[in-house]
């Protein structure tokens, strides 16, 4: 499985987001990964305004604010092409809980999200509840609750340039 790096900037308050890796590969991030999660329960992701239709859709998913955005820590991780610029994205066989949602379109389909200076974002990003703000969302602030089947959108965040 290939490795994702899913990183997002740091400039005048913008803090980094460390990258992410697949379940299945190994990762460093400090303490052990989350168990693997089962359940009965969905997440319906719905992702607005992708720039159509260019690279890959990576998309992961974390369960606990000890876990959130650190590398090899995610439960579930997609990656899927880009092929309109609304898409969905469906997370099955979850335990009931909170769950947060981190995104980024790959543009150029080279595994990360690029920066300008090693900072800004330059491919479009986002997160569940679509936090405003500047700087990286706490989990809090991105974590959905999921019972059932549990739909959310996210609005993907334009790079700046």
């Amino acid at each position: 499985m290939p490795t994702i790096e899913f990183e997002v900037m740091r400039l005048v308050g913008l803090a980094c987001l460390a990258p992410l890796v697949l379940a299945a590969c190994a990762g460093s991030g400090g303490g052990p990964p989350p168990a693997p999660v089962e359940g009965e329960h969905a997440l319906l992701v719905e992702i607005r305004g992708l720039d159509c239709c260019e690279g890959a859709l990576r998309v992961a998913l974390f369960n606990a604010d000890a876990h959130w955005l650190k590398e090899g820590h995610m439960v579930r991780g997609q990656v899927a092409p880009v092929l309109a610029a609304d898409q969905i994205v469906e997370f099955t066989g979850l335990p009931s809980g909170d769950y947060a949602v981190a995104v980024f379109q790959d543009v150029n389909t080279n595994m990360r999200l690029d920066r300008f200076l090693g900072l800004i974002p330059r491919e479009p990003y986002g997160f569940s509840n679509n936090p405003g703000g500047i700087g990286r969302p706490s989990f809090r602030d991105a974590a959905t609750h999921v019972e059932g089947q549990t739909e959310i959108v996210i609005e993907m965040r334009a790079p700046p340039f």
